[in-house]
């Protein structure tokens, strides 16, 4: 039963979002659309990785196809979409590019892509989505179409919020594991569900920060 509540409440955040179709503004549905493509995409992922411990298979190669590289790069593509000037555009491109370049390296001579998980392509991976993180706010401040506008009405302040938050947290959690004594494991996997819960927080994000603009006014934010 605790195995299913997992991608349970992601199919949830799934449901949450579907009506945002309706309802979302014109300037939002490009990245309503994004967002709904990732959250469907890792439902899909769990409840598949849910059915391969019941029947004791190895489906690291899907986490690390879709959880690892797929979502990654879909957040840099959301992040791109985010982000005006071409420099920082570019720098995504070539960020990403690397990434897969990166990941290849490590499949082929490092950590086997249907075997394990690999933290040796999650860890550059979760820094250059928190470096995005970063400078989205920094934008926040900087960037005149934020200035006369409630930030807490903005549907991507919540999702990148729920993004840094989660990064971060893995970030330092998949480093550290490597330093930890194994007799302290236990210790080690009441974090790793504190982090899936933070991944669950993220998703539901996610799902319910289109409706923000519903509840909270704010001037229209210029294109």
């Amino acid at each position: 039963m605790i195995l299913y509540i997992y991608p349970g409440l992601i199919w949830l955040a799934v449901l949450l979002s579907i009506p945002a179709f309706f309802v979302v503004d014109a300037q939002n549905k490009k990245y309503h659309r994004l967002i709904f493509a990732i959250i469907l995409m890792v439902a899909v992922l769990e409840t598949y990785g849910a059915y391969s411990i019941l029947n004791s298979q190895n489906s690291s190669l899907f986490h690390n196809l879709l959880f690892v590289h797929a979502e990654t790069l879909l957040i840099l593509y959301f992040f791109y979409l985010n982000f005006s000037l071409k420099k920082v555009r570019q720098s995504i491109i070539i960020s990403a590019l690397l990434l897969m370049m990166w990941a290849l390296i490590n499949s082929l001579f490092f950590q086997p892509i249907t075997s394990i998980f690999q933290t040796y392509s999650f860890l550059p991976s979760a820094f250059l989505l928190i470096i995005c993180c970063i400078y989205f706010f920094y934008s926040l401040i900087k960037e005149e179409k934020y200035q006369n506008v409630n930030i807490v009405s903005v549907p991507t302040f919540w999702i990148v919020t729920a993004i840094m938050f989660f990064y971060a947290c893995s970030l330092m959690f998949f480093a550290a594991i490597p330093l930890v004594n194994p007799q302290n494991y236990a210790l080690v996997y009441k974090v790793y569900y504190l982090i899936r819960a933070l991944s669950i927080l993220m998703y539901l994000t996610m799902g319910l920060a289109f409706y923000v603009p519903l509840v909270i006014k704010s001037q229209k934010i210029p294109s």
